[in-house]
């Protein structure tokens, strides 16, 4: 009866491939999978990224080459293959979720690099960043324009651009005030949109209207 969506774009992108009327599709913000959110204001010295479908990881480390920052990068093998990775990055291959947390609880910042894809990508690393307080830095494309206001709660760079890529990521480890602006506002965009309890209870009330109305 209806479905539901993790990027308003694709609503008419699913609508076209599947045959269906735009008004069976919703618009429905992913969630944060971590519990319960909070700052973690203790960090490492090093900039966090991870994931699997749709990342553009050769962009982020042709950005990060030579950076004076440690980096670290977790994917799976297959994602992992053919990058060009430099001394100051560790990839990490197909790890644990406990150790990915970990990583994620103890980071600086993260950066999410996407490809431009019609399916929306990414929102589960930003939403777990934003969810311990951490700034989160993507690329501009279907899985982050519905959930980043840039400046505001994190960073948005154009698809592909290295260069964007590493001023955003130097302008973020000089500026205080802009780190602590987008840790603070990513959490707060956390508690009132994407937490479970906010999802279920949307998929809740629009049954319950799509229900109302069929009677």
């Amino acid at each position: 009866e209806l479905i539901f969506v993790t990027s308003k774009s694709e609503i008419a992108t699913y609508a076209e491939r599947l045959s269906l009327p735009q008004e069976r599709f919703r618009f429905l913000p992913f969630h944060t999978d971590i519990i319960n959110p909070e700052r973690i204001a203790a960090h490492g010295s090093y900039i966090f990224s991870a994931g699997k479908t749709g990342r553009d990881f050769d962009t982020m480390l042709r950005a990060v080459k030579d950076l004076a920052a440690k980096v670290v990068i977790v994917s799976d093998q297959y994602h992992a293959q053919g990058l060009d990775v430099s001394p100051n990055v560790s990839l990490m291959v197909d790890i644990p979720y406990e150790d990915y947390l970990r990583l994620l609880r103890e980071c600086h910042f993260v950066v999410v690099p996407l490809y431009s894809l019609v399916k929306s990508t990414g929102q589960v690393v930003i939403l777990e960043a934003m969810g311990l307080g951490k700034p989160v830095i993507a690329t501009e494309t279907v899985g982050t324009v519905d959930y980043i206001q840039h400046g505001v709660n994190g960073l948005m760079v154009p698809v592909g651009d290295a260069e964007a890529l590493r001023a955003a990521i130097e302008g973020l480890l000089e500026d205080k005030q802009l780190y602590d602006r987008l840790a603070d506002n990513g959490l707060d965009a956390v508690f009132r949109h994407h937490t479970f309890d906010a999802y279920v209870k949307t998929i809740l009330r629009e049954t319950k209207m799509l229900q109302s109305h069929a009677g």
